[in-house]
């Protein structure tokens, strides 16, 4: 994961230290800084972006920190843009009551550590693991079923408070899905550079061909999940990782979320534990807490899948050619299982 590619990078964390601290004192919004001190690899992380956990101190007092830098070897997408990442964040920050990490800095030249980053504050709370999977381990699995019906109420409370939002002062991202599509479009063609794309070129297709006209407008998270939200206790404290934000609308974010829900459960081989919602409760929580309609759920959650059988098959071929093992087409994680999901849905017209 992030030590991996650490050790992949072969950047030397007390320079990075040095050179952080440089830049955040002429640079970052952290006034009185003297020194960033205890940097080391976040574990678990991904392997998306390289991510440094630090203390930065200052006459304030001491504040954790997290620096991402994109890696372009290991880039799962195409073009990560890191100012439209704390673009994102600071105005969620500003218009919204959604808890997201505070930016104290971005440098998208590359010039101060070797590749663009992002420094935002460190959060505490817990993830829900993807690995192992929390329905079957970790501190979620671990609650009494109350309290993780609670958690789970916060948690899409949270995208409902964020896909209320009045977007009307976004200036930093096209509106409406037929950008994101055409990005996605451009993904297919750099995943096909490294992997044959075989079925999902049909899919691209389809999902061309039938944008909706008529989705709700407004922000979409991207990534929106319980895995990438910190939680105190039961209480939502962060929302994390905005890299596919996007004015595609909310039903993009939803879809998402759902697909994620069936790929830690059914898809897994394992029973959602019990205080997590159904699929029937998750679309009723959401239109109350949005006052929105459930419209071209199907599109939506083929375009979810697609998105996500992209992603799988770019970064297997690249696990493939560094000689690393691979899910076999039996594998719930399987670019094939997608293919699968997306024939079902396609024949599902609900």
């Amino acid at each position: 994961m992030a030590v991996d590619l650490l050790r992949r990078t072969g950047r030397d964390l007390d320079d990075l230290q040095r050179r952080l601290g440089d830049w955040l004192r002429s640079h970052g919004a952290l006034d009185g800084v003297l020194a960033v001190e205890r940097t080391r690899p976040a574990e678990g992380a991904g392997t998306a972006n390289e991510t440094v956990l630090a203390e930065c101190r200052t006459t304030r007092g001491t504040r954790g920190i997290v620096v991402r830098l994109t890696v372009p070897e290991a880039a799962a997408y195409l073009d990560p843009d890191l100012e439209r990442q704390a673009a994102a964040l600071r105005w969620v920050a500003a218009h919204t009551a959604v808890p997201v990490p505070a930016v104290y800095g971005v440098d998208p030249t590359g010039e101060v550590l070797g590749a663009p980053f992002l420094v935002t504050e460190r959060v505490a709370g817990f993830v829900p693991p993807d690995y192992p999977n929390y329905n079957t381990a970790g501190p979620l699995h671990d609650l009494p079923a109350d309290a993780r019906r609670a958690l789970w109420q916060d948690a899409l409370d949270q995208m409902c408070r964020l896909h209320r939002a009045d977007v009307s002062t976004v200036d930093f991202l096209e509106p409406g899905p037929v950008p994101l599509v055409r990005y996605w479009e451009r993904m297919a063609d750099w995943v096909g550079e490294r992997a044959p794309l075989g079925p999902l070129a049909g899919v691209r297709d389809w999902v061309r061909a039938h944008v909706p006209a008529d989705a709700p407008a407004g922000l979409s998270w991207g990534d929106a999940r319980l895995g990438n939200m910190l939680f105190a206790g039961t209480r939502c404290t962060a929302v994390l990782d905005w890299e596919m934000v996007s004015l595609g609308g909310p039903t993009v974010d939803l879809a998402w979320w759902l697909m994620f829900d069936r790929n830690h459960s059914t898809d897994a081989g394992v029973d959602r534990l019990p205080g997590l919602g159904t699929r029937d409760e998750t679309l009723d929580r959401w239109r109350a807490g949005t006052g929105l309609p459930v419209v071209d759920l199907r599109w939506h959650e083929v375009f979810a899948l697609y998105q996500l059988a992209l992603l799988r098959a770019g970064a297997f071929a690249d696990r493939a050619r560094a000689g690393l093992p691979v899910p076999g087409d039996d594998d719930p994680r399987s670019v094939r299982r997608l293919l699968d999901r997306i024939d079902a849905r396609l024949e599902d017209p609900a």
